[in-house]
């Protein structure tokens, strides 16, 4: 079997546990409905000093939070306390619009800036059919999408993960294999072309590429220079063709 079969394989098997962790999730809910229903058939008439009506959680879980903390009278389906399972934990991601795009279900997940040192594996569990508007930190108006996903072989050190926590998420939409990639900065448009300087005989050699994939950082070459070429780095517009140029040492 190979790694692109077994990672698919266990891709779908995640989706497919989430599916049928959030159908058992329902069917509590609605045991616990009808537990309600036949809760409030059954309360007395008229509730006197020292009657008690017990109200059970739909689930096993810790209290999360409290939204009524002193004695009041509530009216019916007021929510009172929250109850999660902290050691099922799913990642809500604010994803782009213009990036959720690309996304779909099975998609490798790494999460960092979690408070530990190595990224955790996820697979995305779901995309929401629809966006919403949120104004960024420069005050400009954009349109997310939720990402759901769910953690992969949870080391022990981060069972500590609450509920709201914040960390940050790398989706991976693309893979390939041997691709040559150089850094993003290297690289300019001229006109439609994509082009980059080569570092040649002490001059730096105008070259047009082709351009694949990019993740911001490194972007694939799919034709244009080899592998072992030098590229210029964020090259200055003082630079053309034939310049000569001369390689920092650090």
């Amino acid at each position: 079997m190979s790694d692109s079969d077994r990672d698919r394989m266990e891709a779908d098997y995640s989706i497919k546990a989430g599916e049928v962790r959030a159908a058992e999730f329902s069917l509590q809910v609605v045991d616990f409905q009808l537990a309600q229903a036949r809760a409030v058939l059954e309360r007395p008439a008229s509730v006197t000093v020292g009657n008690l009506v017990e109200v059970k959680s739909p689930v096993s879980g810790r209290v999360l939070s409290v939204m009524q903390e002193s004695e009041t009278i509530v009216t019916p389906g007021t929510a009172i306390l929250e109850i999660g399972d902290p050691t099922d934990i799913e990642i809500e991601a604010e994803i782009l619009s213009r990036d959720a795009v690309a996304i779909k279900a099975g998609d490798s997940v790494e999460v960092e800036q979690w408070g530990g040192e190595n990224p955790l594996k996820g697979r995305v569990r779901r995309v929401e059919p629809a966006a919403f508007t949120k104004v960024s930190a420069l005050g400009v108006e954009e349109q997310r999408v939720y990402v759901l996903s769910d953690l992969v072989d949870i080391p022990e050190n981060a069972r500590s993960l609450g509920d709201r926590y914040r960390v940050e998420v790398r989706v991976a939409v693309w893979h390939g294999d041997d691709v040559l990639v150089v850094p993003a900065g290297s690289l300019f448009r001229e006109g439609n072309a994509w082009k980059t300087y080569v570092f040649s005989g002490d001059k730096a050699k105008l070259t047009p590429v082709e351009a694949g994939h990019s993740d911001g950082r490194f972007t694939e070459i799919l034709s244009g220079i080899s592998a072992g070429d030098e590229v210029l780095l964020h090259p200055p517009d003082t630079v053309k063709d034939g310049t000569a140029v001369i390689k920092r040492t650090e």
